[in-house]
């Protein structure tokens, strides 16, 4: 029974890591489709080919102007807000912010740790700051806790009762 209650909360893991998975690529299929709206011909060619393609390029001063406005339009689609300027993370304040939610969700630390795959001696580092957190462990707090990265990393205050966390849906 055990053994059979282990394979089905493994299978419901694969499953949901797969919906998110596809989630992503539909983001990113999303982002790339804007992008191709945003640039030129002569942009858009050099981006497919060189960029996505994995196809050599030169790196001449005028391939890397290419380079650079396909850069400059992506930082605009994904970050719209201009959020991505530089952060300085403090990890001792993530960690509190972690604990707290933790608590909050009533979750013990066995349980966190199997739902994101890490070691028990990693969230303890994690939760006193003594180690920065990996961004795809920050991504998957996100979920599991109902909030985006960016309201994690910011100093603000993270209210967790707006949106139930992919895994309470289930």
């Amino acid at each position: 029974m055990l053994a059979d209650r282990r394979a089905f909360r493994n299978k419901e893991r694969d499953v949901h890591e797969e919906r998110e998975r596809y989630e992503e690529v539909l983001a990113i299929n999303r982002q790339l489709t804007a992008i191709h709206y945003l640039l030129d011909r002569q942009h858009t060619d050099f981006l497919d080919r060189h960029l996505i393609g994995g196809e050599d390029y030169n790196r001449t001063p005028t391939e890397a102007e290419l380079y650079r406005d396909i850069y400059l339009t992506w930082l605009k689609v994904c970050f719209p807000k201009g959020s991505l300027g530089e952060q300085n993370i403090d990890n001792i304040a993530l960690g509190h912010k972690l604990r707290e939610l933790r608590q909050r969700k009533k979750f013990g630390v066995n349980r966190v740790c199997d739902l994101l795959g890490i070691a028990k001696q990693t969230f303890y580092a994690y939760e006193h700051g003594t180690c920065q957190i990996k961004l795809e462990v920050i991504y998957k707090l996100s979920r599991l806790y109902g909030f985006s990265i960016d309201e994690f990393l910011s100093g603000e205050d993270i209210i967790v009762t707006k949106a139930k966390s992919a895994y309470e849906c289930q």
